[in-house]
């Protein structure tokens, strides 16, 4: 909020960056340097399926390199199908760029919806086979080679319960 005096005023704009950043650094908190790099592992591994997936049915991927984000190239119709298909299952795609739909990959992202996007692409191109291979998984070819996260905070509250005892206690400081 601003406050009636103009040289005291704060920003919310400030506000929220602050906010974004201790929730950025409390998730590093509680998932610690192992945790995000298993969930990198994680996502690396969903979008490299789906990239081959998509590559058998012949979209053409327009990014070779990638980690957790496929642009694809598709014609008006396709795209046009594929985001219908995609509403009606409650997925939400990228849609903004010409002749280009973008899917992006997180944590939380379960095999049904690689599936069931995977399944809107097949219909586009009237195909029906398309599957994920799930026993193949790719070797991510540039992983971090130094440490991080190397403070003793990182390493120490990965239960739920130390960790609101870490921000009560950062609280009240």
């Amino acid at each position: 909020e601003q406050h009636i005096r103009r040289e005291k005023a704060t920003s919310n704009i400030c506000t929220s960056q602050v906010l974004l950043a201790v929730l950025a650094s409390m998730y590093a908190v509680y998932h610690g340097p192992d945790g995000l790099r298993n969930i990198a592992k994680i996502v690396f591994n969903k979008t490299a399926l789906l990239y081959e997936a998509l590559g058998k049915l012949n979209y053409k991927i327009l990014n070779s390199n990638f980690f957790d984000t496929l642009s694809i190239e598709v014609t008006d119709k396709q795209k046009t199908a594929i985001q219908k298909s995609c509403l009606s299952k409650s997925i939400n795609l990228n849609y903004f760029f010409k002749n280009q739909i973008r899917i992006s990959i997180d944590e939380t992202t379960d095999m049904e919806t690689l599936n069931l996007v995977l399944e809107a692409f097949a219909e586009a191109i009237k195909k029906s086979d398309a599957q994920l291979n799930t026993e193949h998984q790719q070797k991510i070819s540039n992983t971090r080679t130094f440490l991080f996260l190397e403070h003793s905070v990182f390493n120490k509250y990965h239960s739920e319960t130390e960790m609101m005892r870490h921000i009560y206690r950062l609280e009240k400081k």
